[in-house]
């Protein structure tokens, strides 16, 4: 291409002797500004390439992580699902005090079962301590994954302030009460794959209804079964979604299924 152009500049420059030098020294200075012009812009697109490369490199990873998260929150969930329902059994029961349906009161034991989420943020840590968190041009990609952590952030403070308050419930009844009737009946019961979870041992509790009964009974039972009953319950669905629709968009635009 400079070759063409010389040869252009030549033929204009060969009518007049005089101007003949001076348009062929400013023509190759032309020409060589204009290729290192070029060659600059050669190299900014060949660098914005590779920096446009590893940035989906890092989203992909995070995209990888996210789907992780998902299908822990989704175990979660069912297992939430479950210990909030029995939990709003239990509390009407207390709060009507009828201690008749003994085997619906008990299932609030299930309140006790402690769940934590932690979030795989290997990706996220990594895209954060690099050059590139606020290269991301895609805006609904950025506002997503600001969204994304920040809720995961507050899904953490709530499970250790909820799980911090179960704590302390189980050890006051366990200064006050005789744990092991409960903790045979705890650890009798595991969770299946289904929604709900198995407590029909009608023979069992018949048993040990007796031993039992001060339990349910305790100041502790019934706070933890009160707070279990009024906690919010849909934070788990929230991260999935917004996770979900993050994933979605960090595919679409990396091209990849």
């Amino acid at each position: 291409m400079i070759n063409f152009f010389r040869k252009i500049r030549k033929k204009l420059a060969d009518d007049n002797q005089f101007l003949k030098y001076s348009r062929y020294a400013i023509g190759e200075i032309l020409l060589v500004v204009i290729g290192i012009l070029i060659a600059l812009q050669i190299n900014n697109w060949n660098e914005e390439r590779k920096d446009s490369i590893e940035l989906d490199n890092y989203l992909v990873k995070i995209a990888d992580n996210i789907d992780q998260d998902i299908r822990t929150l989704k175990w979660l969930q069912v297992r939430r699902d479950s210990v909030f329902i029995q939990a709003k059994r239990s509390a009407k029961l207390l709060m009507e005090r009828d201690f008749t349906d003994f085997e619906t009161m008990i299932g609030g034991v299930r309140c006790f079962y402690e769940f934590y989420f932690s979030a795989n943020k290997s990706g996220y840590e990594a895209l954060k301590n690099s050059q590139f968190l606020g290269r991301i041009k895609n805006p609904l990609i950025d506002s997503l994954l600001t969204k994304y952590y920040a809720r995961v952030e507050s899904i953490e403070k709530v499970e250790i302030s909820y799980n911090t308050f179960i704590e302390r419930m189980e050890v006051e009844l366990n200064s006050s009460i005789d744990y092991t009737p409960m903790f045979e009946f705890i650890q009798s019961r595991e969770y299946p794959d289904e929604h709900e979870i198995d407590f029909e041992n009608q023979e069992w509790i018949k048993r040990n209804q007796e031993e039992l009964m001060p339990f349910i009974k305790s100041k502790a039972f019934k706070s933890a079964v009160f707070r279990t009953a009024l906690q919010e319950n849909d934070y788990y669905h929230r991260l999935i979604r917004t996770g979900s629709e993050l994933t979605k968009e960090i595919r679409e635009v990396v091209n990849i299924n």
